[in-house]
Formats: C-alpha cells, structure tokens, sequence
C-alpha cells in the first residue's frame, strides 16, 4: 500500500504496520521526536523499522564548504558541539524551480536515546562513510559499467573496513539504522 501523509502526524492506527522504512526524509524534519513517536505508535511490537539520518558530528570542511557553503560550514562546526543542527541550502525541485532545503543532522548517541525511549531496541547501525557519497546513486545502479561496478564495490569495502571500528563508525556521514519495536 502506498499513501502520502505526515510522518509526524499518521492517520493510521495504533500498531498498524509491521514495518517501516523512511529513507532519506527524516534530516528533513524540523521535529524528529514527533516522527520517531509516530512511527512507534504505529508500528507493532516486533516490527522492523529501517532509515537513515546524517551526522552532525562529521567535519568534512570539504563536502560542506564545497556543496552548502557557508551555511553548511557553519552548520559543520556547530554540529561539533550540539546534539542537532539545522542549514538551509538550495535545490532544484521536480520541475526545476529553485527552493530552499533544510537539512537537521544529529549526533548518533542523541538519536539512541531517542529510539530506546520510544520502544526501539537497536538491531544494527551501519555508518555510511563514502560509497554513497562519491558516486551518484544513479551511477551506482548502472551494473552495464564493470569499470563503475569494481569502484563502487572497492568503496563499499571501504566502508565496511571503517565499520568495524566503533569510533570511525560513529564519525559517518550517515548512519543506517535497523531497529526492532520491543
């Protein structure tokens, strides 16, 4: 079933869902505890709930600098000290109309926090350093390309190197989170 609605305000009922999966939304949000405690209202006890949300504890002067200017950069060093942080930055929408973006981004340990308050036993976390952020989705899906197919393959591998390491795993840019309603 798909539908369009208001992570913060869902019109299903208690325990409705089996499982959740909210990718690349909630950094979105300008409140994510109201999003957290609606999915975990409907979701039921034993359901999965997967997403993902970037971190406000990576400072890659580079990558905000160069993609968000000052606003990202400014946002980076906030994010060094504060348990969530928010920029605007400017995108092309479908139609090609320019607008405004805001960005939240977290530290990991406020968004266990969350979770474990709301219900959420932590499965598993999964840092995403830099696979997804040096090759475009776009080119990553093309598997017609061997050439791009071994980088990406070799980033991942990165990627799971840097995990196994709980310090560089928490400094991701993102991290993915699968997540048990107990």
């Amino acid at each position: 079933m798909a539908t369009e609605g208001d992570v913060t305000n869902l019109s299903f009922h208690d325990d409705f869902f089996d499982g959740v999966v909210c990718l690349n939304t909630l950094e979105h949000l300008p409140s994510l505890e109201k999003a957290i405690s609606e999915i975990s209202r409907t979701c039921r006890s034993g359901g999965i709930v997967l997403f993902d949300i970037p971190s406000s504890s990576i400072l890659d002067f580079s990558y905000f600098f160069g993609y968000y200017g000052k606003s990202g950069l400014i946002s980076a060093l906030k994010g060094l000290s504060e348990k969530k942080v928010m920029f605007e930055w400017e995108s092309n929408d479908d139609s090609h109309t320019r607008r405004k973006v805001n960005t939240y981004r977290y530290k990991f340990a406020f968004i266990d926090d969350l979770l474990k308050s709301h219900g959420f036993q932590i499965v598993e976390k999964r840092g995403v350093h830099i696979s997804t952020m040096l090759i475009p989705e776009k080119i990553q899906a093309n598997t017609a390309s061997p050439t791009l197919s071994k980088i990406n393959n070799n980033l991942i591998k990165v990627d799971n190197f840097l995990n196994k390491f709980s310090i560089l795993k928490n400094r991701a840019l993102y991290m993915l989170y699968a997540c048990k309603k107990i």
